[in-house]
């Protein structure tokens, strides 16, 4: 029997693919127990889980001192970022690679497909977190942008939400989208001595804070993560002074907060 190809047409957008009856990528799916106590049937990974997979690594906390860090869809399209921050847990987490913290992206027509089949057939809404093991931004400024690429796609679908998390400034890409309900951008940011002292290569964080507000003026959902805070000389002084300017410039839609943690 001759295959027919996976799409009708691989060029159209993907909210104009036509349905597919079966995933023609294998989705698992695993029982969870949410932080409230209850449990739920969520999706593990989608094919083998080298694109996307469920953290789940961490476990669930027993007592009120606990470490809480809920699990999360990964959208593991590359790994690596520019910026060198001397705490950066990716030192650890990809230091057998050949390419180390090197920026890498992943073969595109895979990132595709999985996404595409994930978007497609999984009805329970999810995020999906593109800033766990890259820097989302870290390929903005140059031809091989991420962002033109993975939000057209997003954008096809109205259930689930993409995660962009970064330290970078180069926003000119998503100033240029003009449909961005599905995705959220969230900067990472520190105290200014902290970051001057430990993410020296990162753009300054008034920077941030600058792109950050104008994604905010043009409608996109905007977060923050403080993390590591790291206890320097006043510090509660110099975070609060980092809340200051924020809030200064815009209202984020949450903050999340993070300690300094071994790999």
């Amino acid at each position: 029997m001759k295959k027919q190809p996976l799409f009708a047409n691989p060029t159209l957008p993907f909210h104009h693919i036509t349905k597919i009856t079966k995933p023609p990528v294998k989705i698992t799916f695993k029982e969870y127990v949410m932080l409230d106590g209850t449990k739920k049937v969520l999706v593990e990974r989608v094919g083998d889980g080298s694109i996307i997979r469920r953290f789940d690594k961490t476990p669930f906390p027993r007592k009120q001192t606990d470490v809480i860090c809920p699990h999360f869809l990964e959208l593991k399209w590359g790994t690596g970022c520019p910026y060198d921050c001397s705490w950066c847990y990716l030192k650890g987490t990809l230091r057998f690679l050949p390419y180390g913290t090197n920026p890498h992206i992943k073969d595109l027509d895979k990132i595709k497909r999985h996404t595409q089949v994930f978007l497609e057939y999984v009805k329970e809404s999810e995020i999906l977190n593109s800033g766990e093991l890259a820097d989302s931004l870290m390929l903005e400024g140059n031809k091989k942008s991420f962002i033109k690429f993975i939000v057209p796609l997003f954008e096809g679908q109205n259930k689930h939400r993409l995660l962009l998390l970064t330290k970078s400034d180069r926003i000119q890409n998503l100033l240029r989208i003009d449909s961005h309900r599905q995705i959220i951008a969230s900067f990472s940011l520190n105290a200014l001595p902290v970051a001057s002292e430990w993410e020296k290569k990162a753009p300054p964080v008034e920077n941030r804070i600058n792109a950050a507000k104008k994604l905010y003026k043009e409608g996109y959902e905007v977060r923050i993560r403080i993390d590591p805070m790291v206890l320097i000389e006043n510090w509660e002084k110099f975070y609060t002074d980092l809340i200051d300017l924020i809030f200064d410039s815009f209202i984020p839609e949450r903050i999340t907060l993070g300690s300094l943690r071994g790999l």
